[in-house]
C-alpha cells in the first residue's frame, strides 16, 4: 500500500506503547516512536530494571540501545529518555531508529 519511497515513521501516546505495536511496526517499511510508561522493566547494557528507576536529572537525555522491552514476550528495541528541563518529569520514548 505504501510506494518504497514513502519513508513512514509512526509516532505513538503512552496508550500504544504495548510490544504488540512495536511488533506491528517492525515491517521494514515503518519506523516508529512510541511514548511508554515508566512503570515497564527494560534489560539492557547500560540499565536493566523498572524504566522509572532509570537515573536521569532535569536537562539529560540516554539513548538505551538494544534493550529487551518487557520480561515476558520482550522485544529488542531503543529506549530513550529524555528529561526537558522545562518539564515536571522524563519523557520515555521506545523507538527502531
Amino acid at each position: 500500500m505504501v510506494p518504497e519511497s514513502v519513508h513512514v515513521t509512526i509516532l505513538a501516546d503512552r496508550g500504544l506503547g504495548r510490544t504488540e505495536m512495536a511488533r506491528v511496526c517492525q515491517s521494514p517499511k515503518f519506523n516508529y516512536i512510541i511514548r511508554i510508561e515508566p512503570n515497564v522493566w527494560v534489560r539492557g547494557a547500560r540499565f536493566t530494571g523498572l524504566l522509572a528507576n532509570c537515573p536521569i536529572e532535569p536537562g539529560q537525555r540516554h539513548l538505551l540501545r538494544n534493550v529487551s522491552y518487557r520480561k515476558e514476550k520482550p522485544v529488542l528495541r531503543h529506549v530513550a529518555v529524555v528529561w526537558q528541563p522545562d518539564q515536571p518529569n522524563p519523557w520515555y520514548l521506545m523507538t527502531n531508529e
